[in-house]
């Protein structure tokens, strides 16, 4: 079971947009805020597991155009997710039973198409939310809590976001998920905290300052309890095994050639990789996990894996990526991870007049030699140019030189070139290939 289709309306800075996506993999391209976030973020709301009572938490920004005017009427926020599930799907009888109460029937296949709206409540100046699952017409077949939260655990989604900060990894949800009570065995964690509770009191009984404050304490004997002995003894905290693991855990790293330090005195690059890393394990961690539903297929976001790394290393990296299961979904501004990927996989995003549309040279009808031609002098060795506006293709030097000097021309004195190189860009026809 995969996310098939996505459709954004008032999302953000997206207006409208449909994207369909592979099975496997899905790279998002495009400039800066062109979507490609908003779309992984979109993509969380629908499917992202939650353990809170309210299944989507949307804020003021999500609302497109939203301004805050009092009385003033905003578009609702509408996010619609087509789930398929194949004929062929391991799972699918499973599946099927376990959503039968919003699964659709599309010939030999079945799809769950649920959709996610947000509405300005000007009452408490915050998004309510509500979620519907849909049929083929659009029509309202349920709303039932139970059935979105069955959903997000078969199709659960995986987030890494393009901030990674390393001196937080260890305090979020990521570094606490592996911390599990039925780690330890019962016999060894009480041992484990007879010995905290001693080495613990040892250090509080030797530091004399905690004297001085008991000393002071001790006058409550005289002015609340007429003379009488009062006890006073500053003690540590109850030990607990498992908090050293939650507080007090640090990752050191002892690179060839290096001493043994902490993660956060590394450069970003080695940071990011070992971040990477880490999230591999939380998603082994959490996929293996023991739940009421025993066949998840996840949808992996990852948002720019090169950060800060070098090329061998971004290779290296994408092969990992690959090893990953279920559904990938990555934003990316790599010439070198586009050279890794079939143009098929490839969503261009661009935005015109604050509209945002999705590109695909899948909807191009290529025959194979022309797909050979586009893979061996483009997408192999020149992976930069999928992030061009267009391709002008020319067949020696004094073209690359002529169309070189039209484009230093049009951004030194743009309204002047207009109106003299029109007729000569438009004169020429020219094929994607020739």
């Amino acid at each position: 079971m995969y996310l098939k289709e996505l459709n954004i309306h008032n999302f953000r800075g997206i207006t409208d947009l449909s994207i369909i996506f592979e099975k496997d993999m899905n790279v998002l391209i495009g400039e800066n805020n062109t979507g490609k976030s908003t779309i992984i973020d979109a993509v969380k709301l629908l499917s992202e597991p939650v353990n809170t009572v309210k299944l989507v938490k949307f804020v003021l920004s999500d609302m497109n155009n939203f301004d805050g005017t009092p009385g003033k009427k905003y578009d609702n926020i509408n996010i619609i997710g087509k789930f398929l599930i194949e004929a062929n799907e391991p799972n699918k009888d499973d599946i099927i039973k376990t959503l039968k109460k919003i699964i659709i029937p599309i010939d030999s296949n079945f799809e769950v198409i649920v959709n996610l709206i947000g509405k300005y409540n000007e009452e408490t100046n915050e998004i309510d939310y509500e979620i519907h699952f849909l049929n083929a017409s659009g029509e309202d077949i349920g709303r039932e809590e139970r059935s979105i939260r069955d959903l997000r655990n078969i199709v659960p989604c995986f987030c890494f976001p393009a901030i990674r900060n390393p001196d937080k990894v260890f305090s979020n949800k990521i570094w606490l998920s592996f911390i599990n009570e039925k780690d330890i065995e019962k016999s060894k964690y009480d041992a484990f905290t007879s010995e905290l509770d001693s080495t613990y009191q040892k250090i509080f009984d030797g530091h004399e300052s905690f004297e001085h404050v008991c000393s002071e304490i001790k006058a409550l004997s005289t002015l609340l309890f007429c003379g009488n002995t009062v006890d006073i003894k500053i003690d540590p905290k109850p030990s607990d095994a498992y908090a050293v693991l939650k507080y007090q855990s640090q990752l050191n790293i002892q690179l060839p050639s290096s001493p043994k330090l902490p993660l956060n005195c590394y450069g970003d690059g080695t940071r990011n990789l070992t971040m990477f890393l880490i999230f591999k394990a939380y998603l082994q961690h959490q996929l293996s996990l023991e739940t009421k539903i025993s066949f998840p297929t996840p949808i992996i976001a990852i948002e720019e894996p090169e950060a800060h790394l070098h090329p061998s290393a971004i290779h290296t990296t994408w092969d990992l990526l690959n090893t990953f299961p279920g559904q990938k979904i990555v934003s990316t501004h790599s010439g070198d991870i586009i050279s890794h990927i079939s143009h098929e996989k490839i969503r261009k995003l661009s935005k015109n007049n604050f509209s945002v549309t999705c590109h695909s040279l899948s909807n191009l009808s290529l025959d194979p030699n022309e797909k050979r031609l586009i893979n061996l002098h483009i997408r192999d060795t020149r992976g930069a140019l999928y992030y061009a506006h267009c391709w002008i293709l020319v067949e020696g030097d004094t073209e690359k030189l002529f169309y070189q000097a039209v484009q230093m021309s049009w951004i030194m004195n743009y309204t002047s070139i207009a109106s003299k190189s029109y007729h000569i860009v438009m004169g020429i026809l020219f094929h994607i290939l020739s």
